[in-house]
């Protein structure tokens, strides 16, 4: 793993290193990271994260949670002292699909210490660098968390079936 003290973003989807925290790709079917982080999270997270109540993992979606590292499907996860504290994702259904779907997670205790933005500008430059232009998202309308997070300039927002469903265009940061 490379590790860099102060990244430019376009390195940032390889890994980062700031405060503690590291930011790196999931390998395909690295399942600790992802099951470590759900343990972290309380039944509310979860509930705000997969949007029902979701007392465990499926082997199911672990696989499906874990069959990244290709142009489809990218997974990034942070870490503090070697303990997964978030992990984002983005999907799109097609190789080379413009948007792409994105998901992020944050164990409770890391909740509100940057983690959360941290992962997204990984998975932001990750995105541009990939050619994708869009985020799509989906939440409850209580997650102001993912909200702010995912909402950023541009952003469009619908309410559909009781939730938030977004499209954040991406434009390259200035350099």
């Amino acid at each position: 793993m490379r590790t860099f003290t102060r990244p430019r973003p376009a390195l940032w989807s390889v890994s980062r290193r700031a405060a503690g925290l590291t930011i790196r790709e999931l390998g395909p079917g690295e399942s600790g990271p992802l099951v470590q982080v759900f343990a972290g999270m309380s039944d509310t997270s979860r509930r705000l994260r997969y949007l029902v109540g979701t007392p465990r993992l499926t082997p199911s979606m672990v696989r499906l949670l874990t069959d990244v590292g290709h142009g489809r499907h990218r997974a990034w996860v942070a870490e503090v002292d070697d303990e997964a504290v978030g992990i984002i994702r983005f999907a799109r259904p097609g190789a080379d699909a413009a948007e792409a779907e994105v998901a992020v997670e944050v164990v409770d205790d890391c909740h509100g210490r940057g983690v959360g933005r941290a992962l997204v500008a990984v998975a932001r430059e990750a995105a541009l660098a990939a050619g994708i232009t869009a985020l799509v998202w989906t939440a409850r309308p209580e997650n102001e968390a993912v909200r702010r997070l995912l909402g950023g300039p541009g952003a469009s927002v619908r309410f559909v079936d009781g939730l938030v469903e977004g499209v954040t265009p991406l434009l390259p940061l200035a350099a």
